[in-house]
């Protein structure tokens, strides 16, 4: 959601998404959307937001009653006003807050941060680098950094194309929070969000293959079935390229030369893919739209797995987790065999990176 998308919301905004019980499932927000719009007042659009969002609107509203009832307005705030409103409001032509005063009012917000960080570190000298590490705003240059509403959108954007470990859309296996933060965000193409996922994504492909690059040539080589074509493709653009022990390269020459290899790159958790459809074993139906199922990868046995060094912690957790529930009460024999076999296939992964 843009800067002016935000400030164009109402009271009303708010919808509760409920099941045929009547629990609560889901979250939206009803509001405008304007850019590429040739009517100033936009088109309806519908967010689909995570609780905290909700909460935070319903926060908004109670800032506003409270202001309401402060100047002892007799009428109760409609549902259609404005759910953010300038602090001073001189006339009906400043009721909705624009986007530059959004940016002023963030900026105001982060001055005050600083004020708080900066005092609560000279408060406590013993504790002030840890303090002003963990909430002091860095300054751009010799001036304090200028935030704009913009950032937040494409901090967002290239946070979830990192995380972890580079993974398109942030664990969306393990978390409800990205999962619907993609169906309203990147599941839309009106938002305009999707192109900036792409771009994100496509730099963390090639950040994370240059990873895997550096790696080999340090000498920890890949794992997994891909591992040997892999290593194959790597030496083929060492060798074109020249980038031998002493020799500078030029960084963008390689990014470059790795940039083909790199499109294929789908990261994981405890493996990454090299997407090769007709190779992949989760696939129910193959085809050119096809995408990897990580929920039935088996990264022991698709030629298209590979293992790299950034994914060693994710594995020996996968393992400790295994061995706590394999110890654990009420494990049938069946059971306890079934997860041995797992940890074995996590040990061989193991090994073939850190050897």
């Amino acid at each position: 959601m843009r800067g002016e998308e935000a400030a164009a919301l109402k009271r009303g905004c708010l919808r509760l998404m409920r099941d045929e019980h009547g629990k609560v499932k889901g979250y939206e927000l009803v509001g405008r959307i304007f850019k590429t719009r040739k009517n100033v007042d936009g088109a309806e659009h519908r967010w689909t937001v995570i609780e905290p969002v909700a909460r935070a609107v319903l926060a908004a509203i109670r800032l506003q009653d409270y202001l309401h009832n402060s100047a002892d307005r007799t009428e109760a705030p409609r549902d259609d006003e404005p759910l953010f409103k300038p602090a001073l409001i001189r006339g009906v032509g400043n009721v909705q807050l624009t986007a530059h005063q959004s940016t002023v009012y963030l900026n105001y917000f982060a001055k005050e941060c600083r004020r708080l960080a900066e005092e609560m570190a000279a408060a406590a000298p013993a504790e002030a680098d840890r303090i002003l590490a963990l909430y002091h705003i860095p300054d751009e240059g010799d001036e304090p950094w200028r935030w704009r509403t913009r950032q937040l959108r494409r901090t967002l954007a290239w946070y979830i194309a990192s995380q972890p470990f580079g993974v398109i859309a942030g664990m969306i296996q393990y978390g409800h929070a990205s999962a619907m933060m993609f169906e309203g965000y990147a599941g839309t193409s009106q938002s305009g969000f999707r192109s900036e996922i792409e771009e994100e994504r496509r730099l963390a492909q090639l950040s994370d293959i240059v990873e895997m690059y550096e790696d080999w040539k340090a000498g920890i080589n890949p794992g997994g079935p891909m591992r040997s074509k892999l290593v194959a493709e790597f030496t083929s653009i060492r060798n074109k390229i020249g980038d031998l022990p002493g020799t500078v390269v030029d960084d963008r020459r390689r990014a470059k030369m790795l940039s083909n290899t790199a499109v294929t790159l789908h990261p994981g958790y405890i493996n990454d893919c090299f997407f090769y459809a007709d190779h992949a074993l989760c696939l129910k139906v193959k085809g050119a739209e096809a995408q990897p199922a990580f929920t039935r990868c088996q990264p022991a046995r698709c030629p298209n797995s590979v293992v790299a060094r950034r994914h060693v912690l994710a594995l020996q957790s996968c393992i400790a987790d295994a061995e706590t529930m394999k110890n654990g009460k009420n494990i049938s024999p069946i059971q306890k065999h079934a997860i041995e076999a797992q940890i074995d296939i996590y040990r061989q992964l193991l090994e073939q990176v850190e050897r």
